[in-house]
């Protein structure tokens, strides 16, 4: 039964029926031409009379079952590269990343019909910079950037990129004025984290990164376009 189901899925019903409706129709109105009076007024099929009815009833299903083929491919490829898809948002070597702005905008594109089209460009800005705060403390996607090391120099960084711990993000928030006002670049990384102001008074300084970057496939998974 679950094959069934599965082939149901793959192919749907009304694309089934259509296909299989209009070859059946074709095989029993041959079939039933010579043997039916009110359908002698249709065109003669060479060589039908003498095909028995189970043939015309197999040759019936040839179109269906090409449909159903072509069906199961199409979904068999769609499954295959969305297998793909997870596979490599999973891969946390740390290639093929993007910079966060990339991956903030594709949160705003695939988040906006949640949000509602009343907000400004400031305010979605802000909203996926809190979902990347989100997810980077949930640790669903990591989140690669190089660590400040000097507080008082803000252009001293790490030369490798490092994925922030998830305990990070409950000190530390994203800065959109800085992801979208200043282009980072790793020969040239730019400070893209500030402390969260309910923290402000604690002692100690939270760790800060700069040219944050996130994996493609981890972003595409997460946040499907609309």
């Amino acid at each position: 039964m679950k094959y069934l189901s599965e082939l149901y899925r793959a192919v749907g019903g009304r694309l089934v029926a259509i296909p299989g409706a209009l070859s059946f129709l074709f095989a029993a109105t041959a079939f039933l031409r010579g043997r039916v009076p009110f359908l002698s007024w249709l065109p003669a099929v060479p060589s039908v009379d003498t095909v028995p009815l189970w043939v015309l009833l197999l040759l019936s299903l040839v179109p269906l079952c090409s449909w159903a083929l072509v069906g199961l491919t199409v979904n068999a490829v769609r499954l295959r590269e969305r297998l793909e898809a997870l596979d490599a948002a999973w891969d946390r070597s740390g290639r093929d990343l993007v910079p966060l702005r990339d991956a903030m905008e594709a949160i705003i594109e695939s988040l906006s019909d949640q949000w509602g089209q009343q907000l400004s460009t400031a305010q979605r800005q802000r909203k996926a910079a809190a979902k990347i705060r989100q997810i980077g403390h949930e640790n669903q996607i990591p989140i690669w950037g190089l660590q400040l090391l000097d507080d008082d120099n803000k252009q001293a960084f790490q030369e490798h990129l490092v994925q922030i711990p998830p305990q990070a993000w409950k000190r530390i928030m994203v800065d959109v004025e800085a992801v979208f006002g200043r282009v980072s670049t790793p020969e040239a990384p730019v400070l893209q984290t500030v402390e969260d102001p309910a923290f402000a008074l604690s002692v100690d300084v939270p760790e800060l990164y700069g040219d944050l970057r996130v994996k493609a496939a981890s972003i595409k998974a997460a946040f499907p376009k609309l």
